[in-house]
């Protein structure tokens, strides 16, 4: 006996059932009648069966021999096949669709994706580059420093060439020249510390250093007694932290020209600026004095 799961196969069921259920089987198999041939090779291999009909079907199965048996297999597997072929073709509408959203939208997606990564990465670069640049000016910064600490000039000199050249952008740059125009006006260079700061007025990133150096090249404009140059240097805009400091030099320069009632009138406008507990709205008040001019009198007037 040929054994097929727990159930043996009989002979007697050949010569009535499996017979005619190989043909069935064949014939399902060449039309294509996969449900039909099912249930028909159940009702041919066991037309008087007692039990249900699921396990009438189950019966057949056990009743089959070998080859018709792999007839049995091939429906099987072809059934799954087709439901295989239905998914797939689902599939293939969900991939031509995708293809048509591809062929419609995809160049300008794949553009802005170029154009989102390239300005991350040049965003990166700059950030990265700016971090460089900075330590590398902060290492020139400290031999500078340690330059003036030793009163090199001509270290101080070179130094601040190097800075000016290759880190000219950061604020680096602006604080050495600061401090070297500090240090040549200190061993009696003028020349070089107005170079300084005319580079710092011009190149400088941060608006506050700029007019730091603004009011500092007029104070040496006015050593030079080059009032006039002095006055056009005070000329431009500075924040308004900076514009009582500017109104005070301005004052300065009047007092130089033998200009009392215009130095008046620019020391006022400083000391009025200020605030209160400054110091140097002190120092203002005595040079309002000194010009027979009392700020509080001023300011009861209409």
């Amino acid at each position: 006996m040929w054994q097929l799961g727990r159930r043996p196969y009989n002979a007697s069921c050949a010569p009535r059932g499996a017979e005619r259920a190989g043909v069935l089987l064949r014939t399902a198999r060449e039309s294509g009648l996969r449900a039909l041939c099912c249930e028909t090779q159940a009702k041919a291999v066991v037309p008087t069966h007692p039990t249900s009909a699921v396990n009438c079907k189950l019966y057949s199965v056990f009743c089959l021999g070998p080859q018709d048996l792999g007839d049995f297999v091939f429906l099987f597997f072809s059934l799954k096949l087709s439901m295989a072929s239905h998914l797939d073709l689902e599939e293939q509408e969900q991939i031509e669709e995708l293809k048509h959203f591809w062929r419609r939208y995809g160049p300008m997606l794949t553009w802005a994706l170029i154009a989102v990564l390239g300005a991350y990465s040049a965003w990166t670069g700059w950030q990265y580059w700016q971090r460089r640049q900075g330590v590398q000016a902060s290492v020139l910064y400290a031999t500078l420093e340690g330059a003036v600490g030793t009163a090199d000039q001509a270290l101080v000199s070179r130094a601040l060439s190097d800075m000016q050249d290759k880190f000219g952008a950061t604020t680096y740059a602006a604080h050495a020249s600061l401090l070297a125009a500090h240090f040549f006006l200190d061993h009696n260079a003028p020349l070089d510390a107005q170079r300084a700061l005319t580079w710092t007025l011009a190149h400088s990133p941060d608006e506050g250093l700029g007019c730091v150096a603004k009011l500092r090249l007029a104070a040496v404009s006015m050593d030079t007694n080059d009032w006039a140059g002095a006055r056009s240097v005070l000329g431009g805009k500075c924040p308004a932290s900076f514009e009582a400091l500017v109104q005070d030099r301005l004052g300065d320069i009047d007092v130089l020209e033998k200009k009392p009632d215009d130095a008046s009138t620019h020391y006022l406008a400083a000391w009025r600026a200020m605030k209160d507990r400054e110091p140097y709205r002190q120092l203002v008040e005595v040079k309002l004095a000194s010009l027979g001019v009392d700020p509080r009198q001023e300011e009861k007037k209409p």
